[in-house]
């Protein structure tokens, strides 16, 4: 895909998205992650791919992840004094 070919979004939005996700870094991360998960679950199940917990293995490594990433935000925020 050519830049000129990219759908334009309007300046003032894009700076309202960075600066959001600037001041939310857990929440975009979070955001990101359910999107993530949900285009792989799509695509599995699309693809025929579905395999008996499966699903579930995915749910718990993703549960697992958001877990961490929250623990390590928050951690690394008390220490900043936040």
């Amino acid at each position: 895909m050519q830049a000129e070919d990219a759908p334009k979004r309007p300046l003032l939005l894009l700076h309202v998205e960075i600066e959001w996700r600037r001041r939310n870094p857990f929440t975009a991360f979070s955001l990101d992650l359910m999107a993530k998960a949900d285009d792989m679950g799509r695509r599995t199940a699309a693809g025929g791919m579905r395999q008996a917990g499966g699903l579930e293995d995915a749910g718990r490594q993703m549960a697992s992840s958001i877990h961490h990433h929250r623990r390590r935000w928050t951690l690394d925020s008390r220490a900043q004094g936040n």
